[in-house]
């Protein structure tokens, strides 16, 4: 289930919740690698006009994980939402984050997140978002 609230794409709400299966490609110590498929039910209401839009999407994604060293790791997510009746029409979400420790329970964590819905809705909204994030995290 994603959840996503976002006035710069014009989204009051949208909501992604999804049903599949997955599958470890790659499970080892170092590496795992990942890819999943199922249908999801997505719901968008509009800051704008306070319309609403909902349909049935295929929902295809990817998973890696990669222990660099004991103390670091890289992760990235993919995943793509192509609308069932249209596959044009599609939403893609790809997170990619650099952890590492630095002390104790302590970790900084680097992400890169990159959004893209092919119909946006909207005056003046891009078809692409990108964010960049830097955080100081802490595992209790």
């Amino acid at each position: 289930l994603q959840a996503i609230r976002d006035r710069f794409k014009n989204y009051s709400s949208r909501l992604l919740p999804a049903v599949g299966l997955g599958y470890k490609v790659i499970a080892q110590e170092a590496v795992m690698l990942g890819l999943d498929a199922g249908l999801a039910q997505i719901f968008t209401k509009y800051y704008d006009t306070g319309d609403t839009d909902s349909y049935v999407a295929l929902k295809l994604g990817e998973q890696l994980v990669w222990k660099i060293t004991e103390t670091s790791e890289f992760n990235e997510k993919l995943e793509i939402l192509p609308k069932i009746s249209d596959l044009g029409w599609y939403f893609l979400r790809w997170e990619a984050n650099l952890v590492t420790a630095i002390a104790g329970s302590w970790s900084v964590k680097l992400t890169f997140i990159d959004t893209y819905d092919s119909h946006p809705v909207g005056v003046g909204i891009k078809k692409n978002d990108i964010a960049f994030i830097a955080g100081l995290s802490r595992k209790f």
